[in-house]
Formats: C-alpha cells, sequence, structure tokens
C-alpha cells in the first residue's frame, strides 16, 4: 500500500512541473515576440540612446506599456511548490479492523476453580509422595531386570564366539574314575597322562558333584599339566580347564586366581596353537566365574608383566569383561570392581606396546558413552595419567558420534 502511494505522489509531482514548465514557456515566447514586434516598430524613429542605462527603445514605450511587459532580466524559471505527502494509512492489515485496545498476556492457565482450590492436606501430600517412592522402586526393579536380561544375552553371544569344548559320555563309577585320574596324572607316560585329563573331562561334564569335594588338588594337577612341555598334553590340560570353567561356574571362583596365572602364562607363548587353547580357556574363566574374581586374577598377573603379549591378552580379556558385564555395572562405582578396572585398563592404555594400546582403547571406546566415564577416570585413574585417558575418550566419543 505504501509503495503504491508514494508511486502515485512522484507521478502528481512531474505533471505538476510539466505544467509549470509549459506556461512558464508560453509567457516567455509572448514577452519575446512583443519585444521584437515594438523593436522593428521604434528602430528608425529612434535617434538617440539612454543617458542612464543601455536599452533601446527604453523612452519610447508609453508607461502603460512598460507596465505591461516583463523586464528581461528579470524572467526566472518558476519554483515548484512543495507538494504535501498524503498521511499515512493507519493500518496496514489489508483493510481490517484493528482494535487499538492493548491487548494483556495471558499470564497463566490455572482456572479460577484451581485458583480458589483448598490447600490439599497433609495426608493427601504423604500417600502422593509414598506412591512416588512405590513408583521409583518399581522402575528401578525393571531397570535391574533388563540389565540381567541383557548381561545374559551378552554372556550367550560370546559364548556363540568362544569354541565350545566337545561333550564326553558319562561314566558309571564317578569316584573310581576320579581317583584312576589322578593315579595317571602322577605317572611319566604322556599317553596315560592325556588319558587321565580325559577322565576328569567326562567327570566334569556329568558328574561334578564328585569334583567339588577335592576341587583344589584336582585344579593343581591340571595347572601341572599345562606347563608340560609336550605340547599334546599341555593342550589337552588347558582344555579340561575350559571344561571346568564351563561346567563348574562360579564354583571355580577360589581357583581363578592360580589357573589365570598359568593361562595368561601359556597366551604369551610363540606356538600359536597353544596360544589360542590359552585364550579359548580364558574367554571360558570370563564368561563363567565371577566377574570380581576374573578381572582380579587377569590384573595381578597381566598388568606387571614383562612379556607384552601376555599384557595383550589381559587387556584383551578385559575388554571381554567389559563387554559382558556393561558399562552401568563396571561403572557403578564400586571399589572392588570400578576402582581397579579404571587403574588398569588406563594403564594399558598407555602401554608401550601398541597391541596392548589397541585392546584398551577399543574397551575405553565401548565404555565411552557412559555419562560417568569422565568422574570415574578422575576419581581412579592415575593422576600423571588422567589427562592423556580424558583426551583418549574425546576422540572415541566423538567418533561415536
Amino acid at each position: 500500500m505504501l509503495d503504491q502511494e508514494k508511486d502515485r505522489d512522484a507521478m502528481l509531482k512531474s505533471l505538476n512541473i510539466m505544467q509549470k514548465m509549459k506556461e512558464w514557456l508560453r509567457q516567455e515566447s509572448i514577452r519575446v515576440a512583443e519585444e521584437i514586434r515594438l523593436t522593428n516598430i521604434d528602430l528608425n524613429s529612434c535617434v538617440m540612446i539612454a543617458d542612464h542605462s543601455g536599452s533601446f527603445a527604453g523612452n519610447l514605450r508609453t508607461p502603460l506599456e512598460q507596465s505591461a511587459l516583463p523586464s528581461v532580466g528579470a524572467s526566472t524559471v518558476p519554483t515548484v511548490p512543495t507538494v504535501p505527502a498524503p498521511p499515512q494509512a493507519l493500518s496496514t492489515n489489508n483493510g481490517q479492523f484493528r482494535s487499538r485496545v492493548p491487548r494483556f498476556k495471558k499470564m497463566s492457565t490455572v482456572s479460577v476453580a484451581t485458583a480458589v482450590e483448598e490447600p490439599k492436606s497433609v495426608e493427601s501430600v504423604a500417600v502422593r509422595r509414598q506412591e512416588g517412592r512405590k513408583v521409583e522402586e518399581v522402575k528401578e526393579m525393571k531397570k535391574t531386570v533388563r540389565e540381567v536380561k541383557q548381561t545374559k544375552e551378552r554372556e550367550r553371544q560370546h559364548a556363540k564366539k568362544v569354541p565350545q569344548p566337545a561333550r564326553r559320555s558319562p561314566v558309571p563309577h564317578p569316584e573310581q574314575t576320579l581317583l584312576q585320574a589322578f593315579r595317571l596324572l602322577s605317572t611319566d607316560d604322556w599317553e596315560k597322562k592325556v588319558e587321565g585329563l580325559n577322565s576328569i573331562r567326562r567327570l566334569c561334564t556329568h558328574h561334578t558333584e564328585v569334583l567339588l569335594p577335592r576341587l583344589h588338588d584336582l585344579c593343581l594337577a591340571v595347572t601341572k599339566e599345562v606347563k608340560n612341555l609336550r605340547s599334546v598334553v599341555s593342550r589337552v590340560a588347558m582344555l579340561t580347564l575350559a571344561h571346568l570353567f564351563t561346567n563348574l561356574g562360579q564354583g571355580m571362583d577360589p581357583e581363578v586366581e592360580g589357573t589365570a596365572q598359568v593361562l595368561l602364562q601359556k597366551a604369551g607363548e610363540a606356538n600359536s596353537f597353544i596360544r589360542e587353547d590359552a585364550e579359548m580357556a580364558l574367554s571360558h574363566m570370563v564368561l563363567c566365574v565371577s566377574p570380581s574374581r576374573s578381572m582380579a586374577a587377569l590384573i595381578n598377573t597381566g598388568l606387571k608383566h614383562r612379556c607384552a603379549a601376555v599384557r595383550a591378552s589381559a587387556a584383551q580379556h578385559l575388554g571381554v569383561l567389559a563387554e559382558v558385564v556393561g558399562s552401568s555395572r563396571l561403572l557403578s562405582g564400586r571399589k572392588e570392581l570400578t576402582d581397579r578396572f579404571i587403574h588398569a585398563i588406563s594403564c594399558f592404555a598407555l602401554d608401550s606396546a601398541q597391541e596392548v594400546r589397541t585392546h584398551a582403547r577399543d574397551t575405553l571406546a565401548l565404555l565411552a558413552s557412559h555419562p560417568d566415564i569422565i568422574k570415574m577416570v578422575e576419581k581412579f585413574a592415575p593422576k600423571r595419567d588422567q589427562n592423556s585417558i580424558k583426551d583418549i575418550i574425546n576422540k572415541c566419543q566423538c567418533r561415536n558420534v
């Protein structure tokens, strides 16, 4: 609207200027023509020049003619009068009516009935708080059940990846078979040793109740054969330990420290077959025994070990433990679990060996999505390593985003 009115004002102004110019040109042409006519008439009779001015025919005209003609030097271009601009429209809403009454903002959505409602009684407030507590307890229970289900699902997924030991047939007399197995392991014949280890595998698959009373002696005998220089005996002994972890589960908790130490030693050997069997037995240990026990065994043996392959195996299985247990439980702040794990994984992440650093940083990338990871690092990691660990976690978070 305003643009159209401005255009119209400009057009009217230009038309007024043109009309004024036409009128001025008409008057000027009439004056010049009259001057020429009078000059031609009086030119022959003019004999003298005016004394005080240099103009012709100054005294030949009558006073009436002189007053009628405009002066030659006085003609100027007429000035265009300023055209007043039209008043601006009060409203710019396309002709719609707009009220000038000020509108008040809606300060509250509370109705009158709610505003005049009497305060709630103390009993109703207590009831509501009790209901809120019950709702929170139900949510916590659901969360716990969900975490347990997720942990079991992760354990099943990892169990699928780990090679399962072959199942053996049951024995008719388990007590006598156990005594015979001890006698076979005490001999020097490697074939009889293998036969005794296979008997133990059959017993732990079908007769676990027979093994539990003598579990410590049995584990000492088996771990002794893991160190056997004959590779066949050593591999069968590691397979027997995998059977024990799988079938006895947390019943093997008291024996985890000694067995993990021997297995980690074997994981650092150059023979790839022995190393693979040791890794399989360690994986069954992480999946089946208590997380705190397996973590302590891995850290106590692998953290300060001189062999880089042993440290790499310990870091790798700590990552498997973190994936099985879950970040929420692992970073719960418990001293026996979170403290040792964060300290060990921080040391592994800055290890001199690249393979150790790779396994540890993969574990930190797994935990980087947890909201309390930085706080736990500041609390439990070595102070000299905290800035480096935070940088690694920040890079992992950026990569995950």
